[in-house]
């Protein structure tokens, strides 16, 4: 148990967010125009921003992972030096282990299950769905995979409700590329062209838990010609905050 412990802690970090600090009461939002919201991609990280680790749960998940000290030990290597997303290296480190198919399969949902093991941030999604009314276009770029994304949307459709199945970029076994890498924004703007959202939607706004990822985002978008605003999620209320009056105020 101690070793599962030391694991899950080891993990929490790989999968970290930043502290969130406890919300405060929410101002008055101000009043976003038809025609800016009509012009405005935001563009969303989820763990972290749409969803926030329930340690506890968590902790209990990670016990029924397969961590043996060469899985673990292979799965760091895959995950760090190999740059490659957590359900991407985990699903590597099984194969690198001589785990045969059936025991892959089991692993895999258990470690993607362990993933997932968030909590809703509901005012946060609830405000992003009264922007989505108003005629805001969403996309959602995260480092989970192609089966934890689809645990977790399963577990909570509000998060599906906001976007459209092609306005989501995940890491896939062909394209296993994660933030803060720039090919995989180079993925979303690619897929935002590709749905004709950068023809009137002038407008992009990413946000994301880690500062790493919005810098590189904005210099991604500066590469291209593209006018991105980085806002750094620490909480609920501020990134609602923010993202109203980054709308309202813009010219």
């Amino acid at each position: 148990m101690r070793k599962s412990l030391t694991v899950f802690m080891i993990i929490l970090s790989l999968m970290a967010s930043g502290a969130h600090t406890q919300p405060m009461k929410i101002r008055t939002l101000p009043e976003i125009p038809l025609a800016k919201a009509a012009s405005t991609v935001i563009w969303l990280d989820i763990h972290g921003v749409m969803v926030h680790l329930n340690s506890m749960n968590a902790a209990w998940a990670c016990v029924k992972v397969r961590w043996t000290p060469r899985v673990f030990a292979r799965f760091m290597i895959n995950n760090i030096k190999g740059k490659l997303p957590p359900e991407t290296a985990y699903k590597k480190a099984l194969i690198q282990c001589g785990y045969n198919q059936n025991q892959q399969k089991m692993y895999l949902d258990r470690f993607c299950k362990m993933c997932n093991q968030q909590r809703l941030a509901k005012s946060f999604i609830n405000s992003m769905r009264n922007l989505k009314k108003r005629g805001v276009t969403f996309y959602i770029n995260s480092n989970i995979g192609e089966q934890t994304y689809q645990g977790l949307i399963k577990k909570y459709p509000e998060i599906a409700s906001l976007v459209r199945p092609n306005q989501v970029i995940t890491p896939t076994d062909r394209f296993p590329v994660k933030k803060p890498d720039t090919q995989a924004f180079a993925r979303s703007i690619a897929q935002m062209q590709a749905n004709n959202h950068l023809v009137n939607k002038t407008h992009i706004i990413f946000v994301d838990d880690k500062e790493k990822n919005i810098k590189s985002a904005q210099e991604f978008g500066k590469s291209e010609g593209l006018n991105i605003k980085g806002i750094h999620f620490k909480n609920s209320n501020q990134a609602i905050q923010q993202i109203y009056r980054t709308i309202a105020n813009r010219h």
